[in-house]
């Protein structure tokens, strides 16, 4: 009977799957501490974010508030629309 062993691709595959998953994660800390801005002081001076991370940011606070602003106006038409609507004409033999 012979061991079955783990080759080294498969090893370096795992090892690959392992730190990306580890870097991503760390990444999302980062994204999430930067966007609800709820402990700026513990970012240090040379971890600040870049233009391009800023601009991301912003890009994402204007998609909320143009998402807020497109659910008000649709909530409006949906309300104009039902108090527009024409009354149905009453039957013929309702009237006699």
């Amino acid at each position: 009977m012979s061991a079955s062993r783990t080759s080294p691709a498969t090893w370096l595959i795992l090892l690959l799957a392992v730190a990306t998953a580890a870097s991503g994660w760390i990444y999302g800390l980062r994204w999430k501490q930067a966007a609800t801005k709820t402990n700026p002081t513990a970012v240090p001076p040379s971890n600040e974010l870049t233009h391009e991370e800023r601009l991301i940011i912003d890009l994402q606070d204007q998609l909320d508030a143009l998402r807020t602003e497109n659910q008000r106006l649709v909530t409006l038409i949906h309300e104009m629309e039902s108090e527009s609507k024409p009354q149905p004409a009453p039957s013929p033999s309702a009237l006699r």
